[in-house]
């Protein structure tokens, strides 16, 4: 996931992944927020959180009963379901793995009591949501907070299932194997994005032959998912649009800089570089149409906190040309490509990455949990809660 195009480092972190155990596209700026019930003198109180569809109920002032609590939903197109049941002192209950950007109704009530006394409440959910693709150790339950998991796929679809002794072909993708990533996905209910790395994808740099070849195997590979499980809800990690930091950082900061002698000067050229780029992501407008999400990759290449807005904003609204949902993955060390590699973001630079995808995605995939050294072998990292990114992380995903 990190995309340096170094396969061997790909085969030992993703190869033989299936699932790893971890959106309407409206523009972000005019999507409904979530909404919540607010009558304070309603004894059931319904908050939705703001960046992961999440609701929590309180119910402070209910009578005790000595048997619990039998709390109940229902969404618009339903009747209501029982979804869980509490202890007497209990006086809340966080409603997690929920649909975005939807109307949830709820009733709590004594356990041996009848529904006619339940008290209501309402609230919608967020339309963001937050992936998580770590492979820490010892990691806590995320699901929790209103994280949830994505089911990633690598060198699966190279895989020779149907050949005694297995092997990978990395020239051409093997049908069995692609047919059972589907199933895998779909029978966890997870939105599958399709990580292959090994492949010549740019057309500015690769020859437009070998292009239009990768070109032809993710479309035969979206035929054969699509064929096995027509529901499943997929999307390709960093194929398009193109990873680009500078082109669009030179072009949006000449913009800004506009009457200003040297940027006018070099204008015109981050102009042209800029279209070229759009030009080499106009490519793959095929296969964003047969795809359900966009999932672009705005890793941190350099310690400047300043330019990196410019880059993730313009990577995510060419991601929108596509008209289809945009989640970036994003990464909580700097690239392992960069003289950085092994480090850490601070804090605050995390916390504005989270916050830019919240102005401008409709969600994010939190990528990490891998420690990487130059020349040596990566390793799975241990889970902190004092790692500089869990706590801006907890900030982000708590806020009302």
């Amino acid at each position: 996931m990190h995309r340096s195009f170094h396969l061997p480092l790909l085969v030992a972190l993703l190869i033989a992944t299936g699932c790893a155990a971890l959106l309407n596209s409206s523009s972000p700026s005019s999507s409904p927020s979530p909404t919540s019930s607010a009558d304070p003198a309603s004894p059931l109180q319904a908050h939705a959180l703001a960046n992961v569809p999440l609701i929590k109920l309180a119910w402070p002032t209910l009578p005790p009963d000595a048997t619990g609590y039998a709390i109940e939903r229902a969404r618009a197109d339903g009747g209501y379901i029982q979804i869980a049941s509490v202890s007497p002192l209990t006086t809340s209950y966080s409603d997690t793995s929920l649909a975005p950007d939807t109307l949830y109704s709820y009733r709590v009530r004594p356990a041996a009591a009848p529904r006619s006394a339940a008290v209501s409440a309402a609230a919608k959910t967020s339309n963001f949501r937050v992936f998580d693709c770590t492979y820490f150790t010892n990691k806590p339950d995320l699901k929790s907070l209103g994280i949830e998991d994505i089911c990633v796929a690598a060198g699966s679809f190279f895989y020779l299932l149907d050949k005694p002794g297995g092997g990978y072909d990395w020239t051409k993708p093997n049908q069995a194997a692609t047919r059972q990533v589907a199933r895998r996905a779909s029978d966890l209910h997870q939105i599958l994005c399709i990580d292959i790395e090994h492949l010549p994808e740019e057309p500015r740099r690769d020859p437009p032959a070998d292009v239009q070849n990768t070109l032809n195997i993710y479309t035969q590979i979206l035929a054969w998912l699509r064929s096995e499980r027509p529901d499943l809800k997929l999307g390709f990690y960093a194929s398009f649009p193109r990873r680009d930091y500078w082109t669009p950082v030179n072009y949006l900061q000449a913009l800004d800089h506009r009457g200003d002698p040297w940027w006018d000067k070099q204008f015109p050229e981050f102009e042209i570089k800029y279209k070229q780029w759009q030009a080499a992501n106009d490519l793959y407008k095929s296969l964003a149409d047969k795809s359900d999400y966009i999932f672009p990759s705005i890793y941190t290449f350099n310690d400047n906190p300043t330019l990196w807005p410019h880059y993730a904003k313009a990577n995510i609204l060419e991601a929108k040309r596509y008209n289809k949902p945009v989640i970036p993955f994003i990464w909580m060390d700097y690239h392992n490509s960069t003289s950085l590699i092994g480090q850490k973001l601070p804090s605050d630079f995390w916390l504005l990455q989270l916050t830019t995808c919240r102005k401008y995605a409709d969600g994010l995939v939190i990528w990490g949990g891998v420690h990487y050294q130059k020349d040596q072998k990566p390793t799975n990292e241990p889970f902190s809660d004092s790692a500089p990114w869990w706590p801006p992380t907890k900030q982000f995903l708590t806020a009302p």
